[in-house]
């Protein structure tokens, strides 16, 4: 913002433009007035705060918008605000001589600053006035209120750490469960290898067992046939009387041998059915076993796909937070 100097070539044009063409030429003085009321009336017009001092830093204007806004803030200046024009600036701040320092060093160049009024903040941009001469006439300063875009930053940026923070925890949560499903992932891969070498197994008990069934019934066949020799021999030996005695003793303990061997292959039998009825309930509980760990492999499946979308839309979120923290930070 270069020092506000008005060229005598504008005034002139300003000037004619705004007098009616049937109204003769005015006076310099009249072209001056006017020309300083329209230069009035534009400021009062513009949509910022804009005030100005004399050199002695005695403030002599403000515009509308200004005036509107002070009243405001009015119970921290030490007059109301329609009483401010006529008074130093020095009265509003805390430190007139480093005020006093800066604007007696104003050049070409604005100079920008926060400073508090109270628990208000202003933004603030000073330029010098100067004539054609170069003659110090004044100082101009645009200024706003921002106490209240300070306290939303500062509530942005808090937010913004507060996702920030949160995203990480989250993040690390996620991980951390990610890795336990990835674990009970393959904690149900291994119970799903052991149920089918367990399926295998209970497969070769049955066809086992099938082959025990086949031997106890070739050897209850021969039991019965031993049976029913010992019968005829011990009916030969006692026809044979004295002589067929020894061969009677000996049918006999063949008969106790064969009746030994029914009740011995009929205990093998009873525990092979239940061997067998054993075997049937292992298959069904490994059928049922291998059934609820296809049901948590699905689930774990799941789980892992809706962290993998969390896992993104909580950096989706991070990422949204630090745009708003910039975008909050370049708009101040």
């Amino acid at each position: 913002m270069s020092p506000f100097v008005l060229p005598k070539s504008d005034v002139e044009w300003i000037a004619n433009f705004s007098v009616p063409r049937q109204v003769e030429p005015q006076s310099p003085q009249r072209l001056r007035d006017l020309t300083l009321d329209i230069a009035v009336a534009m400021l009062d017009a513009m949509p910022i705060n804009v005030m100005y001092a004399d050199a002695s830093r005695t403030l002599r204007y403000m515009n509308g918008r200004s005036k509107a806004t002070l009243q405001t803030i009015e119970h921290l200046l030490p007059v109301k605000a329609d009483q401010l024009l006529g008074i130093s600036i020095d009265r509003m701040h805390k430190d007139p001589r480093r005020v006093e320092g800066i604007l007696a060093q104003l050049g070409n160049q604005p100079h920008s600053a926060v400073i508090g009024v109270g628990d208000e903040r202003l933004s603030l941009t000073a330029s010098a006035v100067r004539n054609d001469h170069g003659e110090l006439l004044g100082f101009v300063a645009a200024w706003s209120l921002i106490t209240q875009q300070e306290r939303l930053e500062k509530e942005s940026r808090a937010l913004t750490q507060a996702v920030a923070s949160s995203s990480t925890e989250i993040s690390a949560a996620i991980a951390e469960i990610a890795e336990s499903v990835e674990r009970s992932a393959h904690l149900t891969r291994s119970v799903v290898d052991h149920c089918e070498k367990s399926e295998n197994q209970v497969d070769q008990l049955r066809e086992s067992g099938a082959k025990i069934a086949k031997i106890i019934e070739v050897i209850t066949d021969l039991s019965d046939q031993t049976n029913l020799l010992s019968l005829n021999a011990t009916i030969e030996a006692a026809r044979a009387g004295e002589a067929g005695r020894g061969f009677a003793i000996v049918a006999s303990e063949v008969k106790n041998l064969a009746r030994q061997t029914k009740a011995a292959i009929d205990n093998i039998e009873d525990t092979v059915t239940s061997i067998s009825e054993v075997i049937d309930s292992v298959a069904s509980g490994a059928t049922e076993i291998r059934s609820s760990v296809d049901r948590v492999s699905q689930g774990t499946t799941t789980i892992a796909a809706s962290l993998e979308e969390q896992s993104i839309t909580v950096k989706e979120l991070s990422r949204l937070a630090e745009q708003v923290a910039n975008v909050s930070h370049r708009n101040r």
